[in-house]
């Protein structure tokens, strides 16, 4: 049987890892041919001069190896977990970014799938991803994170523990692929978090003319709308 090749992905001041995409707190659902699945998922985002580069392509080379030792298939870059954050605009034919953050850079797509196959039951799991601060408590342990602490966005500096393995799908009519699953993610420092950056709501939209502080629009006499004038009956009586 062939077996995962762990993956401790550091991130550093020169090299940083980058948060992407991150489901670990609650699983995300797919479905597939009428059947759903749950998964907690992340991309890791680094430069292509990150020192672990090579050491992950001989991982995924190795996968394949020891899966397939006599007649290893050819596994296109789609269906591994290594990818390049640039994709060939259809229009264009120009390198863009596939999404933001990912400009120049290279990314590993993993995950950790549910065994529930109901949302419920796979809430009801304990998450089999450690998610870490980077300090230790007074236990000797790293602090565990709660998705209310704030720390694992996307455009967080994080470091990661991961397993590559191939998947031999022909059993079930699938194709065959290299996968990565997460076994711990480790906050590692605050970075900008990706995202299309806020409008100007002030300096882009005008006053609305006419319109009083309270919603309503002020009557052509000038008493805002809603109070009586001296001798006025309310028509709701």
């Amino acid at each position: 049987m062939a077996a995962d090749i762990e993956i401790i992905l550091k991130s550093t001041a020169e090299h940083p890892v980058f948060l992407s995409f991150p489901d670990l707190f609650t699983p995300k659902e797919y479905e597939n041919e009428g059947r759903k699945s749950y998964v907690r998922e992340a991309n890791f985002i680094i430069g292509p001069d990150h020192p672990q580069v090579e050491q992950i392509k001989e991982g995924i080379r190795r996968a394949i190896a020891d899966k397939w030792p006599s007649n290893p298939p050819t596994i296109p870059v789609e269906r591994r977990p290594l990818r390049s954050g640039m994709v060939e605009d259809p229009d264009t034919g120009e390198k863009k970014a596939r999404w933001d953050g990912y400009d120049g850079k290279l990314f590993i797509s993993a995950n950790r799938r549910c065994k529930g196959e109901t949302r419920e039951a796979a809430m009801a799991e304990t998450n089999p991803i450690q998610l870490i601060d980077g300090v230790k408590g007074p236990d000797g342990k790293f602090v565990r994170l709660k998705e209310s602490d704030g720390k694992l966005y996307a455009g967080a500096r994080v470091n990661a523990i991961l397993r590559i393995y191939a998947y031999d799908g022909t059993r079930h009519q699938n194709p065959n692929r290299i996968n990565c699953s997460i076994e711990a993610v480790q906050f590692a420092g605050h970075g900008e978090a990706f995202g299309a950056k806020p409008v100007d709501a002030d300096g882009l939209l005008d006053e609305v003319p006419g319109l009083m502080e309270d919603g309503f629009d002020a009557p052509a006499g000038g008493a805002a709308a809603g109070s009586k004038s001296s001798g006025a009956t309310d028509d709701l009586l």
